[in-house]
């Protein structure tokens, strides 16, 4: 078989244009696998996060906004500790799990056997949470409260600020909207005899009565450890001093620890001039420092 030049060249142009069309197609195919959002819905976004896929209300442009900035790269101090605290079959209790930032990554960590109980009080996020739980093929592990944590059963109104992250029991400058909420204790969504591990609080000022409805969990796994937010803002809005919540927290022998947020370490809680912090998260462990090999101690 004979080709003339014009048959060659117009081959050649064929499978130009071929090559053209598969190096479009592959810088296509890579720019979605690296791709940090995909729309959903018009109301959400699903995120390319550190942690897996998570899903974002489109709704909280300053959450979204922060999501995308930070979630992909940055692994944060306390996501860091819980994963040195917790393993394969352990139950752990996200209170306050908000959109999963913390609950989905202890999933992966309690493995196939374990659990995580996620409480999340705002029917939106909740469900949002849910859904990123199954699309990180989490359902199993994950377990998810749509209710507040407190001490007794009740209902109460939750205020919401203008990002999701502004949320509380407690009234709030600059409220948008709120909504009402069933509260639990969490010896109520907890079977008894079970082993609890870890227990993460983040509930604005609302601490205590998260900390007085766990008492029987308390009573039945007393070397528990504790991960509570502690912001002196929230307590003044609650009227309880620095010293008395402090106190109450560590009345069953806990001590205290400062989580470093940049590298995952925690310090012990130095109490001066605490009043004048404006957020932190503290552990609270039973067992001395030589019975967490895996955490990151310093002075």
């Amino acid at each position: 078989m004979i080709l003339r030049r014009a048959d060659l060249d117009a081959l050649l142009d064929r499978m130009n244009e071929l090559q053209r069309r598969t190096d479009e197609l592959a810088q296509r195919l890579n720019d979605l696998l690296h791709r940090q959002a995909v729309r959903l819905s018009e109301r959400d976004f699903l995120v390319r996060t550190w942690y897996g896929w998570s899903v974002v209300p489109g709704e909280d442009e300053a959450l979204l906004a922060w999501m995308l900035e930070h979630a992909s790269k940055r692994v944060p101090g306390t996501a860091t500790l819980m994963a040195a605290l917790i393993g394969d079959g352990e139950t752990v209790i996200d209170v306050g799990a908000h959109i999963g930032t913390l609950a989905i990554p202890a999933a992966r960590h309690v493995g196939e056997t374990g659990r995580v109980i996620a409480v999340e009080p705002i029917p939106r996020l909740a469900e949002i949470l849910k859904r990123s739980a199954h699309i990180n093929g989490l359902d199993d592990r994950v377990r998810v409260e749509t209710c507040a944590a407190g001490a007794h059963t009740s209902t109460a109104r939750i205020h919401v600020g203008q990002s999701f992250a502004l949320t509380s029991l407690l009234p709030i400058r600059d409220e948008v909207t709120s909504v009402e909420v069933t509260v639990r204790p969490l010896d109520d969504l907890v079977p008894p005899r079970t082993t609890v591990s870890l227990v993460k609080i983040d509930a604005e000022g609302y601490e205590l009565e998260v900390w007085r409805g766990m008492q029987r969990i308390v009573a039945e796994n007393p070397e528990v450890a504790l991960i509570v937010e502690f912001g002196p803002s929230h307590l003044k809005r609650a009227g309880i001093g620095v010293d008395a919540w402090l106190a109450t927290f560590l009345e069953r022998g806990h001590r205290a620890y400062a989580i470093d947020e940049e590298s995952g370490g925690c310090s012990p809680l130095r109490t001066s001039g605490l009043a004048d912090v404006f957020s932190l998260n503290l552990l609270l462990l039973k067992r001395p420092q030589q019975s967490y090999p895996r955490l990151l101690f310093t002075p």
